[in-house]
């Protein structure tokens, strides 16, 4: 076991309020949900206007002995219960289409007749909320609930985009149909032949994964047909950018976007003199990250989604100038903690300089989040700000090579 030493970074894997300490419980404030392995945020204005950015999870939340017991339904009523007890206001902004990024919020609104037609922005790549079944389930959900379905990836009017995801249906409707059935068969078969059903598994995924191809190729073709109503991409990385159907959202909080789609494009890092053309359709490049600052206090957070390194080059390219815009009090680190294709980088942990960080990832989930490098890079920037936390224990991936399980336990202290 290694012993990181440092100040920790403020309350890892519990629920988190940023703001009411400073101003009181009926106050704004930011809300990270202990989802597991996944992201939840929640920005309450305090006059019944909220904001879920994410809330999704890909292995539930460790609680207790009530691990067995947690499933998404319970979880989704739980956070309707704690969050949105009804007549409120709300509206939804995914960072991007991963399944631990959104597939509580079908069960969350499941019954929306508190809430009305609530607002859904899409950040990255559009054609992606098509491509899988949970996706596809949340696309349906809220289309048929009346919801306005803004993308941040392309311009579409309100009735264009009622008219894809109808053809949408008509395309995926058989093909998820195929997909059921061969799933219930495949289920049927391994019940019946015990004996043979490594084989029969190994046999049926490779013809699952032949349909889930056709689902994604049928996707592909139909955004071709319908390039005409595709307008290109509406936002880039720049501080500021007003957010679709948020225009006029709270006014308790500034919301900036730092980065949307920087798959797109071409750009010049400070790291390296020569220009790198980015063409990388990849859902975490593409995340969208916003900064939220509270308009009476000044303080402020960075919600990152997956955001890997080329989106933090471009946003410290774009927005690193007077002022420090991109200085922040509590830091949500880039994808639950990881270390892969650069994020959480040095640079983007020197030019943010947070007080505070988030680490949202499930306990000894697969993915070995957070990583200890990352956790130790963290820790000595909370350092260095004094910042006075009581103490914790984190268990750390520490592999260069997956390997699906965890290394070391570290256990992270207050310096003494």
């Amino acid at each position: 076991m290694r012993v990181i030493q440092g100040i920790i970074i403020r309350n890892f894997f519990l629920f988190l309020f940023i703001f009411n300490e400073v101003f009181g419980s009926a106050d704004p404030s930011i809300s990270f949900v202990h989802v597991g392995q996944g992201n939840c945020i929640i920005i309450d204005c305090a006059n019944g206007e909220k904001l879920l950015v994410d809330c999704g999870q890909s292995k539930l939340p460790h609680i207790g002995d009530e691990r067995s017991k947690t499933t998404n339904v319970k979880l989704a009523a739980a956070i309707k219960k704690q969050y949105l007890i009804g007549g409120e206001k709300p509206a939804i902004l995914i960072t991007h289409p991963d399944k631990d990024h959104l597939n509580l919020l079908s069960g969350i609104f499941e019954d929306n007749s508190s809430f009305g037609q609530i607002p859904l922005i899409l950040g990255g790549p559009l054609e992606d909320y098509f491509k899988t079944g949970t996706n596809w389930k949340l696309i349906q959900h809220f289309s048929g609930i009346g919801s306005p379905i803004v993308s941040l990836s392309h311009t579409l009017s309100d009735y264009d985009m009622r008219e894809l995801i109808g053809i949408m249906h008509s395309t995926i409707t058989p093909i998820h149909s195929d997909l059921k059935k061969y799933k219930d068969e495949t289920e049927r078969l391994v019940a019946e032949s015990h004996a043979a059903s490594a084989a029969i598994r190994v046999s049926r995924k490779q013809g699952l994964n032949s349909i889930k191809k056709r689902w994604e190729n049928a996707v592909d073709d139909e955004f071709k047909k319908f390039r005409r109503n595709l307008q290109g991409h509406i936002l880039g990385s720049k501080l500021g950018v007003a957010v679709p159907l948020l225009g006029g959202f709270c006014n308790k909080f500034d919301i900036e976007i730092l980065s949307a789609n920087a798959g797109q494009g071409s750009f010049l890092t400070k790291q390296r003199s020569q220009a790198h053309a980015v063409i990388n359709k990849d859902d975490n490049t593409n995340s969208v990250v916003l900064k939220v600052t509270h308009k009476k206090g000044r303080q402020s957070a960075i919600l990152t989604g997956d955001a890997r390194g080329v989106t933090t080059d471009q946003i410290i390219l774009y927005n690193d100038g007077p002022g420090v815009p991109l200085r922040t009090d509590v830091m949500l680190a880039c994808h639950h903690g990881a270390d892969s294709h650069e994020s959480n980088n040095k640079e983007w942990i020197e030019v943010t300089n947070p007080k505070s960080t988030i680490l949202s990832c499930g306990h000894r989930a697969d993915y070995l989040h957070p990583m200890c490098n990352v956790v130790e890079a963290y820790v000595s920037k909370a350092a260095i700000h004094g910042t006075e936390v009581t103490s914790h224990k984190i268990t750390c991936g520490e592999s260069s090579v997956f390997t699906g399980v965890f290394k070391e336990l570290c256990q992270i202290r207050k310096k003494v």
